[in-house]
């Protein structure tokens, strides 16, 4: 069983998922709120399923620390690429750009309260509109996406791995004498 084919069917399940959350939250009208934190429940159960699976029936059972950190490392990978574009998408042809243009008019307007002169806010303001643009945005999303998922896969990989028993002694001596338990 191939570890790349096996982690990206499980990502791709993931992504799906996470997508289809996503559009019923924007759809909805819930954004900038709790619900989206919601879909990292999903990343973390599918992996752990995932990750179990693929212990169980590509490593015979056991599974390293650090083969639980590769897995679930290419698991992230394939995932960030597909939420990245997933996110050019989105913002490039889904999202109001309405929803921005009054992000920023927020922006603005506490500026204003702080007291700062309108040449800054028309600065930042422009500053912030070529950052969030949806190539910008991708990229931001695939390299985030990557930190934040591998700190995650630290904690996970801790709790799928499963380390062989160590066996002692010649053959011979393991059958006069068996293991306990």
């Amino acid at each position: 069983m191939n570890i790349h084919k096996h982690s990206l069917t499980y990502s791709v399940s993931a992504a799906i998922l996470v997508i289809a959350f996503s559009l019923g939250i924007y759809f909805a009208g819930f954004r900038n709120s709790a619900w989206n934190y919601l879909s990292y429940v999903f990343y973390i159960g599918i992996i752990v399923f995932g990750a179990l699976n693929w212990r169980k029936n590509g490593k015979d059972g056991f599974m390293s620390y650090g083969q639980a950190m590769g897995y679930t490392t290419f698991f992230a990978l394939y995932y960030s690429i597909i939420m990245a574009i997933w996110a050019y998408v989105f913002m490039s042809y889904i999202m109001d750009p309405a929803i921005m243009d009054a992000e920023f008019a927020k922006q603005a307007a506490k500026m204003r309260e702080q007291g700062l002169p309108e040449e800054s806010i028309k600065m930042g303001i422009d500053f912030g509109k070529k950052f969030a643009s949806p190539p910008v945005m991708a990229v931001l999303a695939l390299f985030g996406g990557m930190f934040f998922l591998t700190i995650f896969n630290l904690i996970i990989s801790a709790f799928v791995k499963k380390d062989k028993p160590e066996v002692f002694g010649t053959p011979e001596q393991q059958q006069q004498f068996p293991p306990l338990g």
